[in-house]
């Protein structure tokens, strides 16, 4: 009876999972009571209420026109997120529309305007249509119609049905189960009291543990031996010759300064070039001597003008996928991105569009002159952007393409206004809240639309501010009177990207509430713009409200009881007025405006009505109003032109600017641009030229020198790191990135004092410094493992600056990277030939090699499913740095060719090293892969069993080489020196290093790796070196490490600091997880035993040094999907009552200094185990070529950058007692309980934790909300940090270091008492006013 109710329960929830949310990486679809806009899909989501609105925020579509029936029919396709079946017809990020609903929409919506004609004049039919919006077009179920939500909901109704039937057998099975699990516990209850005294068990208990842990132990050592093969590979690179060159660090210095400072150069020669042409074909057209005879941008010629939001004019044959651009793009020809909104029949755009197409030769011949050039463009002040190469621009979540206004983006303000100091004020009164919140939501979005126009050069605070009061009952509402949200509470702080976010975090946090008095807020303004740090150019006090100078049942006193003849009369306090507030601001603003001129106030009223005082108090301070009545973020920009317009009109900047780095908006990962104002004749700028720089262009420029410990940052004038090994990749940053300064990536506890150093940097000098006896980061796995420290080290920095730009570099050389140490090519063999990793290459350029090696395709082999491979040979694969020219090979698909690289690699041609201009690859590539070639038979001969456990065997030595077997392709980024496995191993120097869980980057899916470094192979000076009781060279044999040179006795003999390579095998997890069951199966508790149950006999785990499980049940339980459940998973989340133990109470686990990320990743979503592995797992060829094959719209960006604190700890293996070698000890926690016992497991950087009767306390919702805090407060890894950035703030009381452009303090912007719209049209709630006031008067004419 079970087995059928089994049967049943899994065919019924694999009926109620079929369908997946495929634009929210594959979740789950839920019930969602609270959906507004999309409400017909409440009974089964792929949305979440705050999600919905993910398709109507999007800009306006169209230019005007729309019926009532286009809105209601593009609603529908605004809510195709939220279908529960979307699977079946989005994927690939392509959304696939029934023509039905093609034909739809071009009916309801062939009346609408686009590009200043009607939609139906474009296209003859709604495919046409839908194509034009990057839809496929499809019919039956697998597209999506408007017609689709009766569908989802009458699945939706299906499921509910079956999800409770299956609850109902559910229950059925867990009343039986529950009673065996009872009498379980009864016996297990038994046995305790029966059983003999404590102490003699937990002894007799204890060495059953370690005797588990020996075989553990054992087991990873035959591993090591039999498969691993470490003596092995250290003996083929002690048998090299080695060559020394003695480094001058200045020299290497100097080489990167020439070549980053030639880098930069490049870009400012193009830049200038464009500036100038543009400059001079303006000039011509002010002096008469060129002529404009067009209307519309549609008569000018093609040659002249493609419109990156019309399909027609960039059809997709005329489109080429450049990896330099990671897009299809025209290479011939730029394109131009129009404002939505904008009157196209303007001349002074017409004209702009018209000239600025003398960039066009200039554009191509700066790309000839420099391939390392990203986007050129020029912005136009008209609000139009010429860009090249030529491109589509990207389309929202509807097919719509995005609005984008040049003019508000950061580098167009930073080039036109320079820095500046910006204090926000903010209403958050009652009448800040409508019935609908509408107010409230428009104030939010004007806050982020100003701040999202500010770069990190800018300084920013908030303020909000609202009054207590009484209500009508005399009940007392106590608020301060203003609140600043900035880290900075007497200050203002870097605008940075991080900054932005927190600010407007906080303000959402307010609600409307308290009433509307300014006066204090305004005062702390000023005292804010008063104070340092500050820019000390353009000062701006902007000022959000509704100008209301009373509030709904705001009170100024309590209400009283007055005696009338018959009864008591209830009177409430007044209603406050806050006209002499208003009154006090005013003069506020004009006494501070007359001691600071460079001050201007500038107020923008949200939903405003017939007020004076913001306008008032503007035009006191020297600014102008703004109306605010539309909340999308495209129109709330336009109504804001007047403040943006005076900020262009009132400075004088000519000068270059390099931004702070940002992501950027077409997904080339963290930029830098250079951008300069085009300056006419009457000293007008007319816009800014731009070229885009890839920062990781630059980070492969300055990592090109590593050998050794070697590496090297880079600094912008506040000597905040922008480029280091221990931040995040740029390309793999999803957000602006986050400057942290030097002393928290380079000191440990302040140690050593980077006085000297920061001011070197901060003055732009050259020079070294040497810091003697003091600590050395080493990076344990990757950036959440964090560093270990070696104790007693010499750091030698030498720094310069990159020319013409405000960065600044520097290289940490220890004292052993002064010496250059290679292996000599002479007398190297090649044992095997070598073979390329890139497999399918060879089918075409060496057909015979292809054939033989038997090449398996991805998805063919269960046992390897999303890998290319050859079982016959190993492969080889070399890191971007191990290129001389590693951007390059990055950018094209086909450098250098296949014949080149296999010929070379196979011993072909001279190796001359990066040093000669002909030069090819890094001088040790060669050498590696003819050192490691030795390894390939001897894996093959590899005999043990242990050999099936084996997935994958590798070495990857220092320069960048991997060699693999079996053979397998990698992804074109792939370096083994950045891999956790690497890492790992080096901050695990003589112990075999085992990694946690975790998904494999050569597709073989859930694996554990077992690594080890291996050393420089320098060979003793002679065998009297070897005989001396102390300093015994490197290779001699030691029992202990005070009789090497070093320091260091690893594996029986001496050995030096310098890692060559480190070598690993990866085992897949499930074969791991048997083997481990199988060394602790003996005795009377022995682990595997089911504990899904709230009590089980034993629950076993091996965790790290760090304190991550290694090895539980519940990996093995979690899919690959699941990471989560499996990738390092802190012992504080599943047993935080032995982790605090182990922490408070034995000694065992010591906590590290809590560090801050401000590289983090945070999730949007709450965590989710996809249901399907479509569009997540891909295959090395696939991940380099998905941004070439991936659709047009794009998925839900879950990941985002955020500030995080890393909590990590360090084992502290002296605090297990020697007598026993066991720390044993009761957890009795809100989670669970049970005794525990602990071991080292020997050799291995890992340790054995059994508990036994494990029972979980867990059993109502307190007991359970006590757990969570406590997994949370134990548990090791990386947190959200709140107020995180404000760590990131060095404290200053000085101004900022950097010139400001010219101001001119007579420009005032138009300001009248009455005020001005932005817009300049009546705000859209005053329509329903007239019209009802017309419809009035037509009744009383009729009476």
């Amino acid at each position: 009876m079970v087995v059928t109710q089994l049967l049943l329960i899994g065919l019924l929830v694999a009926l109620t999972s079929a369908n997946y949310c495929s634009y929210f990486d594959n979740r789950e679809p839920s019930y969602e009571p609270k959906l507004r806009r999309c409400s017909a899909y409440r009974e089964r989501s792929c949305c979440q209420p705050d999600e919905e609105d993910i398709g109507f925020d999007i800009d306006p579509i169209f230019n005007g026109g729309e019926s009532a029936e286009c809105r209601t029919t593009v609603g529908r396709l605004r809510c195709w997120i939220c279908h529960p079946r979307q699977n079946l017809f989005y994927a690939n990020e392509t959304l696939t529309v029934c023509e039905g609903m093609c034909n739809q929409l071009l009916a309801d919506c062939g009346s609408a305007r686009w590009r200043d004609r009607r939609v139906q004049s474009y296209y003859r039919n709604g495919r046409e249509f839908c194509t034009e919006m990057g839809f496929a077009i499809g019919t039956g179920s697998g597209c999506f119609t408007a017609s689709a939500a009766r569908a989802a909901v009458s699945s939706s109704k299906l499921a509910t049905l079956v999800t409770l039937f299956a609850g109902f057998l559910l229950t059925g099975l867990l009343t039986k189960s529950s009673q065996v699990n009872m009498a379980l516990v009864s016996v297990v209850i038994a046995v305790i009291l029966m059983a003999s005294p404590i102490s003699a068990q937990t002894t007799a208990r204890a060495s059953e543990v370690t005797s588990w842990a020996d075989r553990v132990s054992t087991f990873i050592s035959s591993l090591a031996n039999e498969q691993l093969l470490v003596n092995e590979a250290q003996a083929l690179f002690d048998s090299v010759e080695y060559a020394e060159i003695d480094v001058n660090g200045t020299e290497v210095v100097e080489g990167i300064r020439q070549r980053l400072s030639n880098f930069a150069t490049l870009k400012l020669n193009a830049l200038d070039r464009m500036a100038t042409a543009v400059a001079d074909e303006y000039n011509q057209f002010i002096r008469g001597t060129r002529e404009q005879p067009f209307n519309n941008p549609e008569e000018l010629p093609a040659s002249i003008y493609r419109d990156s939001d019309a399909s027609d004019h960039l059809p997709y044959d005329q489109l080429t996928f450049d990896r330099r651009f990671q897009y299809n793009v025209n290479l011939n020809q730029s394109s131009v991105k129009i404002t939505s909104g904008l009157d196209r029949t303007n001349d002074d755009l017409i004209t702009q569009i018209n000239i600025s197409a003398v960039l066009d030769p200039i554009f191509k011949e700066n790309l000839a002159n420099d391939p390392f050039i990203s986007y050129q463009f020029f912005g136009s002040s008209t609000g139009f952007m010429r860009v090249y190469p030529g491109r589509p621009w990207q389309r929202n979540v509807i097919g719509f393409r995005d609005d984008f206004d040049p003019r508000f983006r950061p580098w167009f303000v930073a080039a036109t206004s320079g820095p500046k100091d910006v204090v926000i004020v903010v209403d958050t009164s009652r009448s800040m809240g409508d019935f609908f919140n509408r107010r409230w939501r428009i104030a939010l979005r004007t806050v982020d639309t100003l701040l999202s126009t500010l770069t990190k050069d800018d300084y920013v605070n908030v303020i909000t501010y609202r009054s207590s009061h009484w209500d009508y009952n005399s009940n007392r509402y106590v608020y301060r009177p203003f609140q600043v949200l900035g880290c900075r509470q007497r200050g203002l702080q870097p605008a940075s990207a991080a900054h932005q976010q927190e600010l407007m975090d906080r303000l959402r946090e307010f609600g409307p509430a308290g009433g509307s008095n300014p006066s204090s807020a305004f005062l702390e303004a000023y005292r804010l713009l008063d104070s340092s740090p500050k820019t000390g150019c353009q000062q701006f006090v902007l000022w959000v409200t509704d100008e209301q100078h009373g509030d709904n049942d705001v009170r100024c006193g309590p209400g009283r009881y007055i005696q009338t003849e018959d009864s008591q009369e209830y009177v409430p306090g007044p209603l406050c007025s806050f006209v002499s507030a208003y009154e006090t601001v005013r003069n506020t603003v004009r006494s501070s405006t007359a001691i600071n001129n460079k001050v201007r106030t500038f107020s923008f009223s949200v939903l405003p009505k017939d007020q004076v005082y913001a306008a008032e108090i503007a035009c006191v301070g020297n600014g102008a109003r703004q109306g605010i009545d539309d909340e999308r973020r495209g129109s709330i920009r336009e109504q804001s032109n007047g403040f943006f317009d005076f900020i262009e009109q009132s400075t004088r900047p000519t000068d270059v600017i390099w931004t702070s780095p940002y992501v950027d908006a077409f997904g080339l990962g963290l930029l830098l641009t250079v951008a300069q104002p085009v300056v006419v004749e009457n000293n007008r700028h007319i816009g800014v030229v731009g070229i885009d720089v890839r920062l990781s262009d630059i980070e492969q420029i300055l990592f090109s020198q590593q050998w050794g410990s070697l590496y090297s940052f880079m600094t912008n004038e506040e000597v905040e790191v922008i480029v280091h090994p221990r931040l995040t990749p740029s390309a793999e940053l999803t957000n602006d990135l986050e400057t942290p300064p030097l002393e928290l990536l380079e000191t440990q506890n302040g140690i050593p004092d980077l006085t000297e150093l920061r001011n070197a940097l901060r003055n732009r000098e050259t020079g070294s410094v040497v810091y003697s006896g003091v600590p050395r980061p080493v990076l344990r796995g990757d950036d959440l493992d964090g560093v270990v420290y070696e104790e007693g080290t010499t750091s030698n920095y030498f720094y310069s600056i990159i020319e013409n730009t405000d960065f600044s570099f520097a290289f940490n050389f220890e004292s052993d990277d002064l010496t250059f140490v290679y292996p000599l090519e002479e007398n190297l063999t090649l044992d095997t030939p070598t073979v390329y990793h890139e497999l399918n290459a060879y089918r075409d350029v060496f057909p015979d090699i292809y054939n033989s090696l038997d090449v398996q395709q991805p998805r063919t082999s269960a046992d390897y499913p999303l890998s290319l491979l050859t079982n016959l040979n190993s492969t080889i694969k070399l890191a971007p740095k191990a290129f001389c020219d590693s951007n390059m090979y990055l950018r094209q698909n086909n450098y250098p060719n296949l014949t080149f690289i296999h010929n070379f690699l196979n011993g072909a041609g001279d190796d001359v090293g990066c040093d000669n201009a002909d030069g090819v690859f890094e001088i040790r590539a060669r050498p590696d892969t003819f050192i490691t070639s030795g390894m390939e038979e001897l894996w093959k001969g590899r005999v043990g069993q242990n050999d099936h456990l084996i997935s994958l065997s590798y070495v990857g030595t220092n320069a960048g080489v991997m060699r693999v077997f079996p053979g397998v392709q990698w992804s074109r980024r792939y370096d083994p020196t950045t891999r956790p496995f690497y890492h790992r191993a080096v901050s695990n120097r003589g112990t075999l290093a085992l990694s946690y869980a975790y998904r494999d980057a050569a597709g073989v899916g859930k694996i554990i790796t077992l690594s080890e470094v291996l050393y420089l192979g320098k060979r003793p000076a002679g065998i009297s070196e070897c005989s001396t009781p102390a300093n015994r060279s490197e290779r001699c044999e030691c029992t202990m490490a005070s009789q090497c040179d070093a320091g260091r006795c690893e594996r029986g003999r001496c050995v030096n600091t310098q890692v060559e390579a480190v070598i690993g095998i990866d085992i897949r997890y499930d074969d791991f997880h048997g083997q481990m069951i199988s060394r602790m199966s003996s005795g009377s508790n022995p682990c595997g035993t089911n504990c899904e149950s709230e009590a089980c006999p034993t629950r076993c785990y091996v965790i790290d040094d760090s304190g991550n499980v290694i090895f539980s049940e519940g990996l093995k339980q979690a899919n690959e999907l699941d990471t989560r459940n499996y990738n390092r998973v802190p012992l504080g989340r599943v047993e935080p009552g032995v982790m605090r133990d182990l922490i408070r109470v034995k000694n065992f686990f010591i906590p590290e200094p809590v560090q801050v990320d401000f590289q983090g990743v945070c999730d949007q979503l709450n965590y989710f185990v996809p249901l399907s592995s479509e569009g997540i797992l891909r295959t090395a060829e696939e991940e380099d070529n998905y941004l070439e094959e991936r659709g047009p719209l794009r998925k839900f960006q879950n990941q985002f950058g955020c500030v995080e604190d890393i909590v990590r700890y360090n084992a502290n293996p002296a605090a297990i007692p020697a007598t026993t070698n066991v720390i044993s000890g009761t957890q009795s926690t809100t989670c669970s309980s049970g005794t525990y016992y602990l071991t080292a497991v020997r050799d291995t950087n890992t340790y054995l934790l059994v508990i036994d009767d494990w029972t979980s306390l867990v059993k109502d919702t307190t007991f359970g909300l006590n757990c969570l805090v406590e997994r949370t407060l134990y548990s090791a890894g990386a947190h959200r940090a709140i107020n995180g950035t404000c760590s990131i703030l060095r404290e200053s009381t000085t101004s900022v270091t950097g010139t400001c452009p010219d101001l001119d303090l007579s420009v005032r912007p138009v300001c009248s008492p009455t005020g001005q719209r932005g817009s300049g049209n009546v705000p859209r709630h005053l329509h329903w006013y007239i019209m009802g006031i017309i419809a009035l008067c037509l009744i009383v004419l009729n009476l």
